[in-house]
């Protein structure tokens, strides 16, 4: 890289926005001294680096090609715009006041306030377009490039009443050359926009920028489109003329604001040589960008890999593999404030794990897929197409999919439970065992560990290492997976310490008779015994993966009386009265109703509400607690039905 002292690329320019806007070794103002910047079509050495104000990155016929594997437009308001236009703003404030100031205003003054840096962009030499534009595809920047090709657009529309030269001037940094300013609107067929994108990227904000560009500038009404950058760009027309209006809306202050924007807003522009390894410069947008995901940096050195192989070709590896990933279901961000990522790096971190049997941070991502890839040299499509499979069943049961089947029952529970952390188990099950019955026994021994940690109320910081230990006895190969369940149930009871142990028969008693539990643990535990209680061939009203809706009821009401729920004969009442607080909170006490109750029912004497659960009540759990409890509900009750419900826990759940 080229030093950058004070005679450096990084420090050409005069700011003024008359150097010349296409340089080139014999240009003639090579010899008068104008500017000595190396011409962007003639490098000599990789990573060249020019600064630009937007008069000379946009002039000219000059085209930024935005490859179809760069993300999704992510700028807003709060973090980009606002900021942006600010600095605008603060510069087209300078250079009116400047204006003003002198005696006799005869214009804009552009020497007279500095320059403002926005940020950098990275660019890659791609030849000559076929209307010999000179072209570059757009490395790092395209959100940048983008939103300034937005502002432009919005500053020209309010400028073009005030000051007919700076928005003729504006509009060539949005056109290509050779249109007709007398046209009112622009023909696709001849006239191009100085950024493109490779192919039209099915579902994707880049696919509006041309209809919100060609409808600004034909004067049409743009409020019909959606979508980011239509918000854009109201947002700019919006600001620009406030802006206007509030410095009179005359000619002085339109010239500000267009020498501002022409001349006054610079980006560095890294150009590298046509043969640089890109994915090395694009791990970290720059200035006010979004940085990029574990994912973005991932998506990129695939396609480094896929253009370094000499079967794949990267175009087809972005729309065969790796575009399903930019759809905004992936993109969305899971999990809870600071712990919060996108969907794609929380998937990624997961097959990563079940590749490499190892924890992975989760700010360490990519390095571990960069060096996992590493020893898989070279990319095939085999392992692409793994990916691919494996990213498509998670998205499946994560989506909530619901099918009558074993496996996605289990997948209903472990949503849940909120149990995320099991999947690099699942992606190594999904490969290795075909067999139907052995992966519904799979499903079966994970769900019964879990779910009888949950109840009985083990803590969930050791189970990064219990799915590490399961991927490292799990067969690896499809040959071996008619063991994997056996294999499961030896190494999950095989754990003697209480950060991994499986719990027994004893403790779920324990727990089913006296533990108060969350209200999820409540309703996963009560909803699958609804679940097993249901006959297949008396089938159900009530689909198993809707239990959640229904509501929890505690059968002796927590606002209880003495006199519709007397306490039982003792001579210690406080000691009474402490006992049936405890029982209340317990799963022999608590129940699934299909309506929820009123709060003077709820906490009705037994007879009155006994009645009301009959008559508007057909649910298995209740038909025993109807049968069992025809004249009282006691702590005795309470009891009997704690261990009936401990008995249908261990036949769900069982541990072997």
């Amino acid at each position: 890289m080229p030093n950058q002292g004070p005679e450096s690329a990084l420090e050409l320019g005069n700011g003024t926005g008359n150097s010349c806007p296409r340089l080139c070794p014999k240009h003639p103002c090579r010899k008068t001294g104008i500017a000595n910047e190396i011409p962007p079509g003639a490098r000599t050495r990789p990573m060249e680096i020019e600064r630009a104000h937007l008069q000379k990155l946009f002039d000219g016929k000059i085209r930024y090609l935005v490859p179809n594997y760069q993300r999704i437009y992510v700028w807003g308001e709060e973090d980009q715009w606002e900021p942006l236009w600010l600095d605008v703003r603060g510069l087209a404030d300078a250079l009116l006041k400047n204006a003003l100031a002198r005696i006799q205003p005869t214009g804009i003054d552009e020497n007279a306030v500095d320059s403002h840096f926005m940020g950098a962009v990275v660019l890659k030499g791609s030849g000559i377009t076929p209307d010999l534009a000179t072209q570059f595809r757009v490395v790092d920047g395209q959100q940048r490039l983008t939103t300034l090709q937005l502002l432009l657009t919005a500053a020209e529309r309010e400028i073009r009443p005030l000051h007919t030269t700076y928005a003729d001037r504006l509009l060539d940094l949005i056109c290509t050359p050779g249109r007709n300013r007398n046209s009112p609107s622009l023909s696709p067929e001849f006239d191009q926009f100085k950024i493109s994108f490779q192919r039209h990227r099915r579902g994707h904000d880049y696919e509006s920028f041309g209809p919100v560009l060609h409808a600004a500038l034909d004067g049409a009404d743009i409020e019909c489109i959606d979508g980011p950058l239509a918000d854009c760009y109201r947002y700019f027309r919006r600001k620009a003329r406030c802006w206007l209006e509030s410095r009179q809306s005359d000619s002085l202050a339109a010239a500000a604001l267009g020498a501002t924007l022409l001349s006054k807003i610079f980006v560095v522009g890294l150009y590298l040589d046509p043969h640089e390894k890109e994915h090395i410069i694009f791990e970290t947008l720059n200035a006010r960008g979004e940085p990029l995901t574990e994912w973005d940096k991932a998506k990129n050195y695939l396609l480094y890999l896929a253009d370094e192989s000499p079967n794949l070709d990267p175009a087809l590896v972005y729309e065969n593999y790796l575009e399903r990933f930019d759809d905004q279901w992936w993109r969305q961000e899971v999990g809870r404030g600071a712990q919060a990522r996108p969907r794609t790096d929380v998937f990624l971190d997961y097959w990563l794990e079940s590749k490499i049997e190892t924890p992975v941070s989760a700010r360490r991502v990519f390095r571990q897929f960069q060096s996992y890839l590493s020893n898989q040299l070279p990319l095939t499509a085999a392992i692409l197409e793994e990916l691919v499979r494996d990213a498509e069943y998670f998205r499946k049961w994560e989506r909530g999919t619901w099918e009558d089947s074993r496996e996605s029952l289990y997948h209903f529970r472990r949503r849940q439970m909120g149990l995320g952390v099991i999947w690099p188990v699942l992606f190594r099950l999904n490969k290795v065992v075909a067999d139907n019955g052995e992966r519904d026994r799979c499903f079966g021994t994970l769900e019964s560990y879990f779910v009888r940690r949950l109840i009985v109320g083990r803590q969930a910081r050791s189970y990064v290492q219990v799915v590490i230990d399961l991927l490292n006895v799990l067969p690896g190969e499809a040959e071996s997976g008619a063991d994997a369940n056996p294999v499961l149930l030896d190494k999950l009871g095989a754990y003697s310490w209480g950060g991994a142990l499986w719990p027994s028969d004893t403790e779920l008693e324990s727990a089913a008779a006296r533990r108060w539990m969350p209200g999820y643990v409540r309703r996963i535990a009560l909803a699958a015994i609804e679940s097993h209680l249901i006959h297949p061939e008396a089938g159900s009203q009530t689909p198993v993966n809707s239990l959640h809706q229904l509501h929890i009821e505690h059968i002796m009401p927590t606002g209880w009386n003495a006199k519709n729920w007397p306490l039982p004969n003792s001579d210690d009442a406080d000691a009474a009265r402490s006992d049936r607080d405890a029982l209340i909170q317990s799963l022999g006490n608590l129940t699934l109703l299909n309506k929820r109750l009123n709060q003077t029912i709820s906490n009705s004497a037994w007879a009155i509400k006994r009645k009301k659960v009959k008559e508007s009540d057909n649910l298995f759990l209740n038909k025993r607690l109807l049968e069992d409890a025809r004249d009282a509900w006691t702590e005795r009750d309470i009891q009997l039905r704690g261990k009936w419900i401990y008995e249908l826990l261990m036949e769900i759940w069982p541990r072997e």
